[in-house]
This record gives C-alpha cells, sequence and structure tokens, in this order.
C-alpha cells in the first residue's frame, strides 16, 4: 500500500512538467509594398539596387519558444536565447530562408501590442527583424498574458508594422497591407490540466480499493483456518 501511494504521488509532481515541456509556436505573416530607395542585401540573395519604384514584399516568420522562459525583459516581453525559428522572406520575387536557432527571440504582448522579432547569426553578420501588431483606436483584442493562444488578422482589426536591418549597414521598414498573428498553444489549456489531474486522482482511487479488497481477499481463508 505504501509503494502505491508513492507512485501516485511521483505522479502527481510530475504533472507540471509534463504540461509545460512544449514549446508554444508564434507565427506572423506580413505583406505588402515597398519603396525601396538603394537598399541592398546581396548576402541574403536580394539586391535591390536597381530597383526605383514600388516592389512586393511578403515575410513570414514562426518561432518555437520554450514555455520555461524566466521572465520579461524591461518592455513586458518574453525575451529568449537559442529558440528555433523558420523564416521566409521575399522581397520583388527573390526570396532569402532561414530555418535554424536564434540569438535572441522576443515575443509578448504589453497591451495593445503584440512584439515579434528574432536576431540571427549568418556567419559573421547579423539578420534583424522586429515586427509590432496593434489594434486600431477603440479595438482591444490583444490583451492578456504574452503567449496565451490567439489568432488575428487585419480583418479583425489588427494593423503590423517591421523593421529589416541587415548587419547594421542595411535596414528597411514598411507599413503592411496585409497581416496576421497566431500564437499556438503546443500543450494542454489549463482546463484540460485539470482534467488530466481529476482523472489521475480517479485512477489512484480505484487502485486504492482494489488493493484494498485484494488485502481483504488474501486474509480471508487464513480467518476461515483459525476458526
Amino acid at each position: 500500500m505504501p509503494a502505491l501511494l508513492k507512485r501516485l504521488w511521483f505522479a502527481l509532481l510530475l504533472l507540471p512538467l509534463t504540461l509545460h515541456a512544449e514549446p508554444v509556436r508564434v507565427a506572423t505573416h506580413y505583406q505588402g509594398s515597398m519603396s525601396v530607395d538603394r537598399q541592398v542585401f546581396p548576402a541574403l540573395g536580394i539586391d535591390l539596387s536597381d530597383s526605383s519604384r514600388d516592389v512586393p514584399y511578403s515575410i513570414t516568420m514562426s518561432s518555437l519558444l520554450d514555455t520555461s522562459l524566466p521572465g520579461a525583459n524591461s518592455l513586458g516581453v518574453l525575451e529568449a536565447f537559442g529558440q528555433e525559428v523558420s523564416l521566409t522572406l521575399m522581397i520583388d520575387r527573390q526570396t532569402f530562408e532561414y530555418a535554424g536557432p536564434t540569438l535572441r527571440t522576443y515575443a509578448g504582448t504589453t497591451g495593445r501590442y503584440f512584439y515579434h522579432g528574432v536576431d540571427i547569426a549568418l556567419g559573421e553578420d547579423r539578420l534583424w527583424l522586429y515586427s509590432i501588431t496593434g489594434t486600431y483606436p477603440g479595438i482591444d483584442r490583444i490583451t492578456g498574458k504574452p503567449l496565451i493562444p490567439r489568432e488575428l488578422d487585419s480583418d479583425d482589426g489588427i494593423w503590423t508594422s517591421f523593421e529589416l536591418s541587415y548587419s547594421n549597414r542595411n535596414s528597411l521598414m514598411g507599413g503592411v497591407d496585409y497581416s496576421s498573428l497566431q500564437v499556438i498553444s503546443l500543450v494542454p489549456e489549463p482546463a484540460q490540466g485539470r482534467l488530466a489531474l481529476a482523472g489521475l486522482l480517479v485512477l489512484g482511487l480505484v487502485s486504492v480499493r482494489t488493493a484494498s479488497r485484494s488485502s481483504k481477499t488474501a486474509r480471508s481463508p487464513s480467518s476461515r483456518q483459525s476458526r
């Protein structure tokens, strides 16, 4: 009996770890057109030196963030190191793609704004992409804890702006015609966690009753023999 209770207690201790062991995915997408003024990113395979007109762009960034992050930075946004990101950048039909770890990742909300940014090492150079998604006046949709699940796009009354910098020499800043924001929790929601805990307790009670019945059954032959 004590061994059974110890196993149940150990399982209860491990339950919070199992509920928070998986990461959260933060995905942002924005697209539109921008005016280019001799901005060059040749190391990314994007050369806009000959462009003197508005060019289309599309940026998709998806980060996996560990849910055991230590806390928020001075902006109230979670800051993590070595997180995984996939990035696809298209400007004027020229594409740059990256999938791998980041030097730093920022994600989270402070009231009406949601921040999502990455700092990536590309050899001796660095690529920095930072976006701010907000709500129009009178709309309050990006609130709550930094990484609670949410799924929004421009139809929900949000806007996005971004800054793209490469090695602090070239940068692009632009508005967005269309944008979307997704925060997807890959762990059970709190309600699911409570259900799992309740189920575990029920299993424990069933096990205790089964063990109790087994012990009574084991004692009954000896009691008959004593008579």
